[in-house]
């Protein structure tokens, strides 16, 4: 499957990751759709180059969503609500899967434009936003951004590399 995860800021991308990795490593084919009037394009580039996944920039979400309609991906993950649902829908699947933790109050106003699947995260949000929206599709996930703490996979901080002395009380 070809899988679009819509980044639209650099900030998305440890909510992101975990599933990349977990989706390229069964095979599907991973792009990242990056926003130029939200990010710096050259430090956003230089982290995603170090990722090693498909990128392509836009200009905002008029132009994503027209590389949507042409691309015609499987499905597309987004970190928050997206104007143009009933374009891409023709030939796209939509994921929302929120790039934080659910304790603004817009977390719950994000479904009033329904994608195919809307992940949440813990028993107490899932009751209520199904509340708030009965015919929506929600399903219970846990929090990806901590999924390499519990797998292990975590390499930690490179101390050296960032200039720091491991000998000293360091604040993060």
């Amino acid at each position: 499957m070809n899988i679009v995860f819509d980044t639209v800021n650099v900030y998305y991308l440890p909510q992101f990751l975990p599933i990349c990795e977990e989706l390229n490593r069964r095979g599907h084919q991973i792009t990242f759709v990056c926003y130029k009037n939200k990010n710096s394009e050259d430090k956003f580039t230089q982290v995603l180059t170090a990722l090693a996944y498909n990128y392509h920039w836009v200009e905002d979400d008029k132009s994503a969503r027209d590389y949507y309609v042409e691309h015609k991906p499987d499905w597309i993950f987004f970190g928050n609500a997206f104007a143009y649902l009933d374009e891409i829908h023709q030939a796209s699947k939509t994921a929302q899967l929120g790039h934080g933790v659910g304790p603004k109050p817009s977390y719950y106003h994000k479904s009033v434009t329904p994608m195919t699947v809307r992940f949440i995260e813990g028993e107490f949000r899932l009751k209520k936003i199904r509340e708030l929206y009965p015919n929506d599709n929600f399903v219970q996930v846990g929090f990806s951004k901590l999924d390499p703490l519990y797998n292990n996979t975590e390499a930690g901080l490179d101390y050296a590399k960032l200039g720091l002395d491991k000998s000293k009380k360091t604040l993060l």
